[in-house]
């Protein structure tokens, strides 16, 4: 049996970092301390957090797409 995760601020952060780094959810979830399924529970039970890694995952493309340009 596991122990239930606290969705704290600090875990939220991570994922964020990980996301704006373009790990996948498998590789976030590591670097957090979290089960895939727990991710995947929060993503469904809160959607506007769901949108927000989604839009972090592509932080690492216009990074580089703006490195080409400048």
């Amino acid at each position: 049996m596991s122990r239930p995760t606290k969705r704290t601020p600090e875990i939220i952060t991570k994922l964020e970092q990980a996301f704006a780094l373009d790990c996948s959810v498998s590789e976030a979830c590591f670097m957090a301390g979290i089960a895939e399924s727990t991710y995947f529970d929060w993503c469904k039970q809160d959607i506007e957090l769901s949108e927000r890694f989604k839009a972090l995952k592509n932080t690492p493309i216009l990074k580089a797409r703006q490195t080409i340009i400048d």
